[in-house]
């Protein structure tokens, strides 16, 4: 059974397994862990990956990218969103050449409409105990 299939049938059992499913992923090498990752779209299929994350910690802007990460040195994240279309999609992020305002990162999107929509510039800063999670992707405040 492929990857991709292990994962789908994961997800199908009546309580999926957050560590196997992660588990699965982490052991493939990163280019093809992105395409199976993008390979399982459909809002219901992301609703449980979203679920089973839930169970996890909180994730904190160091742990996207250490404190001690070069400033301005870019970090792709690759996603795929639920949107019927369009939705694959990249988060461009680095630290800024001055962490004066505590753990932030900077960042935008890549996408192939970008030229359409924008870059869709966004601050990433931690936001423990709130609703969001660890750490939110916040479009209302822009990188200076």
């Amino acid at each position: 059974m492929d990857t991709t299939a292990r994962l789908r049938s994961l997800l199908a059992a009546p309580s999926p397994d957050a560590t196997e499913i992660a588990d699965q992923l982490d052991r493939l090498p990163s280019r093809e862990a992105v395409t199976v990752g993008r390979s399982l779209g459909g809002r219901r299929i992301q609703r449980l990956l979203w679920d089973c994350s839930a169970t996890n910690d909180p994730i904190s802007v160091t742990d996207l990218l250490p404190a001690d990460y070069e400033p301005m040195k870019p970090v792709r994240y690759y996603g795929k969103n639920s949107l019927p279309a369009f939705s694959v999609f990249e988060k461009i992020c680095c630290r800024p050449p001055n962490d004066r305002i505590g753990p932030i990162l900077w960042g935008y999107n890549e996408t192939r409409i970008r030229p359409l929509i924008g870059p869709g510039y966004f601050v990433v800063h931690d936001t423990k105990g709130n609703s969001f999670g660890g750490a939110a992707f916040d479009y209302t405040a822009l990188p200076d």
